[in-house]
């Protein structure tokens, strides 16, 4: 049977409740289980800090500021933009495709959404845009998606947990969202309703959307992996009532890979992550511990993002390597082995100025 994910049951949305409050006792009589973790890291805010001042720091804190204004403009922006009294289609379904690759996005895929790509209730994560919505349940409007990938600088990348990592992956976030509102904004002028995902509004959990328009698969990290860009991605989407033509999902023996390396797992530095496959509405996911990740955060003063970096596919893995493992899984050791030659357990960091 067929489930909605709730986003209350991110930490990022449970962490937010009030201890005493009517919404804080509601939810930990149901989940008991999560109090104590939970409450361990509730309160705390994400402050990125080094040991001493730095351009990256500086550079980091300025683009924070920036993304917040610049998130809830594009939102203002889109819904002002009043909604063409005609429709007008594109002239071939790849010209949307084409238009935000010109903005920034290397892979993309068009999605029919059913129930299962959408959220059962909002989590209360919107208040960035004087959103008050936990508790509500989530409409389902739209018919169509299109999900997207940007790629995370790799140098910066590979300097996590630096603060280098999370600059590039902040960097990442932002253009998702500039690119997402502004095809967002080309439907509604062509007559079509739509809106943007964004670290300020998400309608449904965008990793199984990423693997049903043929983006890559979920792997031990319950990161999406592309084949060629790996880990090294953060996923936009942009819903549509716009009739698009499905991709399919792209597999690639992801699950194979991931039981035979599993560096993530073994890099991980709260050692959050767990080699336990389930299924779930068909699609395989990973079990975690979010509390622990979460805590990791917090000690580190940025997002971590130890587990992207480590995974292969983020550094690259020869395209005739991948097509040969689908049909000998035994070739997965040599890939590793080959990637751990050249990277190490875990890339190493480069930066251009110490932090």
């Amino acid at each position: 049977m067929k489930r909605r994910h709730d986003e209350r049951d991110l930490i990022f949305s449970r962490v937010r409740l009030e201890k005493g409050t009517k919404a804080y006792e509601d939810y930990y009589r149901e989940k008991p289980h999560l109090r104590e973790g939970d409450d361990a890291v509730r309160g705390k805010t994400l402050r990125p800090r080094s040991k001493k001042d730095s351009a990256v720091l500086r550079r980091l804190l300025a683009l924070l500021e920036r993304k917040s204004n610049t998130l809830a403009s594009l939102y203002d922006h889109l819904e002002a933009t009043p909604l063409g009294p005609t429709r007008r289609p594109f002239e071939s379904l790849v010209e949307p495709k084409t238009s935000m690759r010109r903005a920034g996005a290397v892979a993309l895929g068009y999605v029919e959404l059913n129930e299962t790509h959408y959220y059962s209730h909002h989590g209360g994560l919107s208040t960035a845009l004087g959103l008050e919505n936990r508790g509500q349940p989530v409409s389902l409007p739209y018919t169509y998606a299109i999900a997207f990938l940007v790629r995370i600088d790799r140098d910066g990348l590979n300097c996590s947990p630096r603060l280098e990592g999370m600059l590039a992956t902040e960097e990442a976030y932002l253009t998702i969202a500039s690119i997402g509102a502004a095809m967002a904004i080309e439907f509604k002028k062509r007559g079509y309703e739509s809106v943007f995902a964004s670290e300020a509004y998400y309608p449904g959990p965008l990793v199984p959307l990423g693997m049903d328009a043929g983006l890559g698969e979920i792997g031990m990290a319950n990161h999406l992996v592309h084949p060629v860009y790996g880990n090294a991605v953060r996923i936009g989407a942009v819903y549509t009532t716009y009739p698009l033509k499905p991709d399919t999902p792209r597999l690639f023996s992801l699950a194979a890979f991931c039981k035979r390396c599993a560096l993530c797992l073994m890099n991980c530095p709260s050692k959050s992550i767990k080699p336990h496959p389930r299924i779930v509405n068909g699609r395989t996911h990973y079990k975690m511990d979010d509390q622990t990740c979460h805590a990791m955060w917090f000690r580190s003063g940025t997002d971590c993002a130890v587990c992207l970096k480590s995974c292969p596919f983020s550094q690259g893995v020869d395209e005739a390597d991948i097509e040969k493992m689908q049909k000998d899984p035994e070739l997965i050791d040599a890939i590793v082995e080959k990637h751990i030659k050249k990277h190490g357990r875990q890339p190493r960091c480069r930066p251009q100025e110490e932090t």
